[in-house]
This record gives structure tokens, C-alpha cells and sequence, in this order.
């Protein structure tokens, strides 16, 4: 198969053998790379998880899952189960925090502003919309104060 620059060509074409890949030269001629071995390079290993994202492992020589969990529809980070198009299971840093500071436990550590209802936050906390106030609550879901 080679690229005669409008669309590819068969010529001399022979097919495949089991677990071989089509290669070709940096010109795109497929005559003078061909048929090759797709077998694994020595030292190499994969496996893997439906659904689990995959990566090396810390060492290079291996594939393995990684934390990420892809169900075609919702994306997990530490959890198999996303129920949202992002679930994280753990502590999340966002903006400058990230990679410098750790989030709590579950929890989640924000630079910047943070905007509810408002893609542009005036303020630390921005919160808009029809019923723009905040309750908070204790443990026992009593009711404590209410703001706006």
C-alpha cells in the first residue's frame, strides 16, 4: 500500500499474518516498511481492567490501570462506580494549590474565586441566581443561620 497523494494504493498487496500491524516508511510507502510482528517488546507486560484508563507503571516497563474509570457515559478518579460525568473519590486541589499543597480527606482545596450560578466570580464566593442565598446547617441537619 503506498500514498500516491490524493489516496492510498494497493499494489502487491498480501494480507496480514496473525498479530501483525501495517508499517510504512517516513515517505508513507507501505512497500518499504510492510507487514511486521505486533508482538510485545521483551521485558514488557500489559494488562488491564475494562473501563480502567492505562499506563506504565513507575518503573517503564509495564502497563497497568491507572485510577481513572471510563464508562463511556461518566468519568471516576479513585472509584469504579462514577455517578456523575465526574466523580472523585478523595480529595481534590484546584488552581495554584494543585501539585502544592494537599486537599483535606474528601474534600477540596480551591485558589481563586469560586463562582455558583456566574461563570465570571466578582468575589472569593459568587453565588447568583433566582434564590442566591446560603443555609447552613450542623450535623444534625438543624437549621443555624441563613444568609440572603
Amino acid at each position: 500500500m503506498a500514498w500516491n497523494g490524493t489516496a492510498w494504493e494497493l499494489s502487491n498487496a498480501v494480507a496480514p499474518g496473525n498479530n501483525e500491524v501495517l508499517t510504512w516508511d517516513a515517505t508513507l510507502n507501505a512497500a518499504n516498511g510492510g507487514w511486521k510482528s505486533a508482538a510485545l517488546p521483551a521485558g514488557l507486560s500489559i494488562s488491564g481492567t475494562t473501563n480502567y484508563l492505562s499506563k506504565f507503571n513507575a518503573a517503564g516497563t509495564n502497563i497497568e490501570d491507572s485510577q481513572i474509570f471510563d464508562d463511556g457515559t461518566n468519568v471516576g478518579i479513585g472509584t469504579a462506580a462514577p455517578l456523575s460525568k465526574l466523580s472523585v473519590n478523595g480529595g481534590v486541589a484546584v488552581g495554584t494549590y494543585a501539585g502544592t499543597d494537599a486537599a483535606p480527606a474528601n474534600g477540596l482545596i480551591l485558589s481563586g474565586s469560586l463562582g455558583i450560578g456566574t461563570a465570571s466570580p466578582g468575589y472569593k464566593i459568587d453565588i447568583s441566581g433566582a434564590t442566591p442565598g446560603i443555609r447552613l446547617l450542623d450535623a444534625g441537619s438543624n437549621f443555624r443561620t441563613h444568609i440572603g
